[in-house]
């Protein structure tokens, strides 16, 4: 069957998304499924396997440069089959077009799907053209066969975004009996990282290639899309790890900070909150869940500015994500106020009128006004994060100066946070000390002004 010129069939959406999210860990299952089924087969001809992503479809698997499966990821909690139609209809297009013999729908909540109500759908333009010429041929009976629910264990065609990390992990640790290596928790656990890493850098090379203007986001002709073969991922399951690293606690940290941003947009989908701002949300989240691993513990460090975390070990990591300020803070703050955020190698922040605004997960009330000020104070790692910093932008705490607030702030000098250079670390001091804090509302009132 011929490609269909008028239809645009791929779409690179490596921008709004990273591999730590739930379409990753799902793209990841698949992937580990099919590594299941071929336990036998030796890693030259595991090669031909590979996978693609954001690009025909949220996920594809190939093999011998061929597609043999296409998959859309969705995580709407409602079963209204509307909401899915665009999804149905472009797997359906797809299958006709490329002549894929397994489409899957991957949803987190039970879904019954019949064929007689998908004429009825509204689409958008480019996939009611999938529509169009399926029913011209009268073929929508023959490609509707192609398409199913996957099956994710027992009787359970669905998975919540709760239960994909445990399911992933159940098949890393199958596999790895199965090729008879440790199956130890912290081997299963770095394996389970590691392999969500490989896939966030897979998505991060197109995504780069595109801020560099080296290709068209959704150039048709495009041949530079990246794929994961399917013996790194064995490879990567089966590599002897090394327990508790620092490594190891910065990927856990970009795993929980993308499982927080998974659920936020839920909330955000369930409370009806315009595509404009979702969009928006999406761009910056995954924008920093793409940060360099180094970068990406510096952005943390700076949204929880009063925590002082001199080595990431199994306690102090859980302390820079702390879950409740990143939702009523941070992320707030980055849904709620509209003025365009920049992005740089530690996160985003606001500028106006050459000052610096950072936002952060500072969500206490202005009763530990003064703890947060000495806290921040007192975390010499902020020092230089901080220098150009003019307003810390937290939840619902408004502080004029964290020095003046802190009260005993001459107390904290270069010489007690153990700093060779005096001079210089006494003006860092002195910068620091005259940051101000504000709530997200003066927040709005100052930046969108």
């Amino acid at each position: 069957m011929t490609n269909t010129i008028e239809i645009k069939h791929f779409h690179d959406a490596s921008p709004t998304w990273n591999g730590f999210n739930h379409q990753g860990k799902v793209a990841l299952l698949i992937a580990l499924d099919i590594i299941k089924m071929n336990a036998n087969i030796c890693m030259s001809e595991l090669k031909q396997y590979e996978l693609e992503l954001e690009w025909l479809e949220d996920v594809a698997v190939l093999r011998s440069n061929e597609y043999i499966s296409i998959h859309q990821v969705k995580a709407y909690k409602t079963d209204n089959i509307s909401k899915y139609a665009d999804a149905i209809w472009a797997l359906l297009g797809k299958s006709y077009i490329f002549e894929v013999k397994e489409i899957y729908l991957h949803s987190v909540l039970p879904l019954s799907i019949n064929c007689s109500e998908l004429g009825g759908l509204k689409l958008s333009d480019n996939v009611e053209k999938y529509k169009q010429k399926i029913l011209k041929e009268n073929s929508l009976d023959k490609v509707y066969k192609n398409l199913k629910m996957y099956h994710y264990k027992d009787n359970n065609y669905y998975c919540e975004l709760e239960e994909i990390e445990s399911l992933v992990k159940r098949k890393i640790s199958d596999i790895i009996k199965a090729n008879k290596a440790p199956n130890t928790t912290p081997q299963v656990d770095n394996a389970y990282l590691n392999l969500l890493n490989i896939i966030d850098k897979n998505v991060k090379k197109r995504h780069a290639k595109i801020q560099r203007n080296e290709v068209g986001q959704n150039d048709q002709s495009r041949i530079d899309i990246d794929r994961i073969q399917f013996d790194e991922i064995l490879q990567a399951i089966l590599y002897n790890y090394e327990e508790g690293s620092e490594i190891y606690y910065r990927l856990q940290l970009k795993h929980i900070y993308s499982s927080y941003v998974d659920e936020f947009l839920v909330q955000l989908y369930e409370d009806q909150v315009s595509n404009e701002i979702i969009e928006s949300f999406k761009i910056v989240a995954n924008h920093i869940a793409s940060l360099e691993d180094l970068d990406f513990y510096q952005f943390c460090k700076k949204i929880s500015p009063d925590c002082r975390v001199q080595d990431l070990n199994s306690i102090t990591y859980h302390t820079l994500l702390p879950k409740e300020g990143v939702y009523d803070s941070f992320f707030s703050i980055l849904t709620k106020i509209r003025k365009h955020k920049e992005e740089y190698e530690h996160g985003v922040r606001y500028k106006l009128d050459n000052k610096i605004y950072v936002p952060t997960a500072i969500n206490s009330n202005q009763g530990q006004a003064k703890r947060i000020a000495r806290g921040i104070l007192k975390n010499e790692n902020m020092l230089d994060a901080l220098f150009l910093v003019d307003t810390i932008i937290s939840e619902r705490m408004n502080i004029e100066s964290i020095g003046k607030l802190a009260q005993k702030v001459n107390e904290i000098s270069a010489e007690e946070m153990n700093e060779g250079n005096f001079d210089l670390e006494s003006k860092k001091i002195t910068r620091v000390k005259n940051i101000r804090m504000i709530d997200i509302e003066k927040a709005r009132e100052e930046l969108e002004k």
